[in-house]
Formats: C-alpha cells, structure tokens, sequence
C-alpha cells in the first residue's frame, strides 16, 4: 500500500505544481487514473454524472448489479466538512448503495450509509458516517486515520471479502456511545478496536460478522502484541490486558444489547496470558471483606483499639485522607442521626463506624481525653489532637503485629484507592463515588480508567448496587 500512497503524492505534487486544480481535475487525474487503478477497481466500471430524481452522483464504480461505490470529489482547496459528508451519504442512501467515497486529492473519507445515526449531532465532530479518513501526508495525525488502514479502501476489502465492515461495525458502535466518546480517552479505545480487526482481519478469509468472535482470538491478539516481530507496542501489565479486553468486550457487548449478535467473547484464562508480573503496589484486591475483619481482630488486642480501629473504619467506608482524619471533629458528627459531615457533604454512618464513633466516644469522656477532636493521642501529660505521623503508625504497626506482606501495602492512600475500586464495582454511580469519598471530577479517571466507565455503561448489565464489602459494615 505503500506504492499507492507514493503515487498518490506524486501525482498530487505533480498537478498541484503546474495548474489550479479544479474537482473535476480531482477526479479524473487523481481518482480515476491513479486512485481506483492501484486499488484494484475496472475503469470499464467507471460511470459518471448519474441521475435519480433530483439526486446525482459525480462519479461511481459498478461492482455487480446490485453494489456500486458512490465517489464525490472537490477541488484541493476544499475543506472537507459535515455538511459534504451527509450530503454525500444522503446521495449514497438514495441510489441504494452502501459506500461512498469523498476526495479533495489530499483527504480520503470512506463512508458507509448504514450507520445510524450517521449525522452528527455537534458542528465540530465527525459524521458518524465516516469509517475512514485519510490525509496522505500525516499518516500519524490523531485527527486521521493511520495510512496502514489504506488497503480497506481496496475493491477487494470493501466488496469481495468485506473485511473493511469490521471498521464500519466500529464506527457505528461510535455513533452508539453518543457524547462518551467526547472523552479524551476514545482514542485508546479506537486504537485497540482498530488493532484488533486489523489483527483478526488478517486471520480470516472474509467478513463474518462479530458473533464468531471469541476468547481465543482476544489470547492470540495479545500473544501477536507480545511478540518481538510485531510492529505494536507490547503488552507489560495486566492492566494493559484488561484495558485491551474491555475495549474489545465494550463494543461486542454494545452489540449484543443491540440484538445484533449473540455474544461468546468472555476473559481468558490468566495462564494463557504472557504479561509481567504486576507491582504489588498495584495490586489493592487485599482491601476486601476478609482482611476488613482481620485488620479489626489486629487493632482490639492492642492499645488505642478503638482510636485506631475507627481511623481504620473513616478511610475504609469514605477514603479519608490523613488531614481528614486529624482534622474531624465531634461537631462534625451527629451520633443521634448517624451522619458525619466532611468537606460539605453530609454522609451516612455504617453500623459497624456508628458503633466504634459511640464507643470512642464514652471512653474519652470516661478519660477526660475531649479535645474536640474525634482523633487523640496523649503526649506529655495531656491529650492532643493526632499529628499525621501518628495515622501513619496505625497502618505501619499492621505489619509489626502479624507478619504478613500485604500489611505493607496498607496506608490511607491505599484503602481509598480500593474503596473506590469497590464502590464501582458495586454500581455506585461515579455521582455517588464522588460524593461519598470527596474525589474531585477531574480525578476520577485516576482511579477508574475511561476504558471501564464505557464498558460498564456500554454492558449495562445490572444498576441493582450490590452491599459494599460483602456487607460486613452494616451487620449488627
């Protein structure tokens, strides 16, 4: 494909260099001379000037009775816009044609009727009609298409195998997201999802629909990834697999929810999956229901239990950070209503949380440790509020009084981050996990990648919220 974009260039460079190129110049030197020629098309298909109605067409190619490619150029200085691609696709809808081509010599946009809807809803945003775009001269342009694609231009990919439907079936999972794919992360997804087809393209003879896609393909995708001779960026973590299998899940799914496809793609097994090993540090599947009740067990043989189990409770039920913690007062805390206020938000109390605030509570009185401050220690004969050093020796003797490993891991930063991780994996909103731990909008995708916000929204398959920790918060 190389050769066609060179040729391409030349000619272009060629015209551009000793006349004003007109569209019709466009088509004839650049399109039908060069263009449909190197891409495998007859030119004793070429039919021009075509009339139904009161629609027309500039140009098409007759593929067989039934098909034909609808191809509309403009003059090289001719920007491109919205308002040319529906026009087109209107054209193309009219003829009962699938696919159109529009060109000003330099930009190529492959279009497909199909896609419903296939105008955009905002001025500035592509048609959802458009399945390529190409410049010639920026193969790596965000905005554009990577040249490698060009080949689904061909005759052959578009009409005979069909393979270039794959990349229509994305862009019209695109127009399916709507405004999700507003976020800047839309480009990741479109990278893996063009990746992937291309990949599976490759190894299949023709189109065939993506209910054939299964696990086993997802597995030799990411061993292709892994391999030296791929031209890909490798795979290094299990994150970058699971952010290539919920792209992937996200569109078929999405599918499926149409009734388009009976989905059989699921998660592979991880022994088939060559990836380094994750750093522990990543790893905050330790924060569960499990090690909620041993770390309780650890604290109550200890002094300062209940200062200590409760500053273990804030940040495990609202990820509070360390100046949260030493800065909570008993003004914030509304025992007969069960609340707690932080930051402004005004938050129910878990049972469990309720009752050690309570019990803390009866023993500073009973200490005459009251300072305000939920959170005291006593140093130099009288009691003050905890210093950030001492919330760090809460989590840090985790470690001293039962010698296991993943006590390392345990620090403030470390339970939020796996509160949030729970909170969305239990259907909390990303509204409720804001509220609930005071993460900040901005912030959110630090914690929960865009990948996981479209496939959770894209599947859909439950908004029923699941007990958080297995429950063991609010048991009696």
């Amino acid at each position: 494909m190389d050769k066609v974009i060179k040729n391409l260039r030349r000619t272009y460079e060629h015209l551009t260099g000793n006349q004003r190129l007109t569209a019709n110049d466009v088509k004839y030197s650049i399109v039908c001379n060069v263009l449909l020629k190197e891409l495998g098309y007859d030119a004793m298909d070429f039919d021009f000037d075509g009339k139904a109605d009161e629609n027309r067409y500039d140009m098409a190619v007759k593929i067989s009775t039934e098909e034909k490619l609808l191809i509309k150029t403009k003059s090289i200085y001719t920007k491109l816009t919205n308002a040319y691609i529906d026009a087109l696709v209107d054209d193309i809808e009219h003829f009962g044609a699938e696919w159109g081509l529009l060109t000003n010599g330099r930009d190529y946009i492959l279009l497909n009727s199909s896609i419903k809807p296939h105008k955009s809803k905002a001025d500035d945003a592509p048609s959802s009609s458009v399945v390529f775009w190409f410049d010639i001269y920026k193969s790596k342009d965000k905005s554009k298409n990577n040249l490698k694609y060009f080949r689904y231009l061909d005759k052959e990919n578009i009409f005979a195998t069909q393979k270039t439907k794959f990349f229509r079936d994305i862009a019209q999972y695109r127009a399916w997201l709507g405004e999700l794919t507003s976020q800047d992360n839309w480009p990741a997804v479109k990278n893996t999802l063009y990746q992937f087809f291309n990949f599976y393209a490759d190894g299949t003879k023709q189109y065939n629909g993506l209910g054939e896609i299964n696990s086993d393909d997802f597995t030799r995708f990411i061993a292709y990834k892994q391999d030296a001779k791929s031209s890909l960026r490798p795979i290094r973590s299990k994150e970058s697999i699971h952010n290539n299998f919920s792209h992937i899940f996200g569109m078929l799914s999405a599918y499926k929810k149409k009734k388009k496809i009976d989905l059989s793609f699921s998660y592979p097994h991880e022994e088939v999956l060559v990836v380094s090993t994750p750093k522990k540090k990543e790893d905050i599947s330790h924060l569960n229901a499990e090690n909620i009740l041993k770390i309780i067990d650890i604290y109550k043989c200890r002094d300062n239990a209940l200062r200590n189990i409760t500053i273990f409770l804030l940040c495990v039920s609202f990820g509070l950070d360390r100046k949260g913690i030493k800065e909570l007062k008993w003004r914030d805390i509304d025992l007969k209503k069960n609340t707690v206020t932080t930051g402004g938000r005004v938050i129910k109390l878990n049972k469990t949380l309720s009752q050690y605030l309570n019990e803390l509570k009866l023993e500073q009185t009973k200490e005459q440790a009251e300072t305000g401050y939920v959170f005291t220690a006593f140093h130099k004969g009288k009691y003050k509020p905890v210093s950030e050093a001492t919330i760090n020796d809460v989590f840090d003797r985790l470690y001293e009084y039962d010698k296991n490993s993943i006590w390392e891991l345990f620090s403030p930063a470390y339970v939020r981050r796996g509160l949030i991780e729970q909170l969305f994996r239990c259907n909390y909103s990303l509204d409720e996990i804001m509220y609930l731990t005071g993460l900040k909008v901005g912030s959110i995708t630090k914690y929960i990648t865009m990948e996981r916000i479209i496939l959770r929204q894209a599947t859909n398959t439950s908004s029923k919220r699941l007990p958080l920790f297995d429950g063991v918060l609010d048991k009696e």
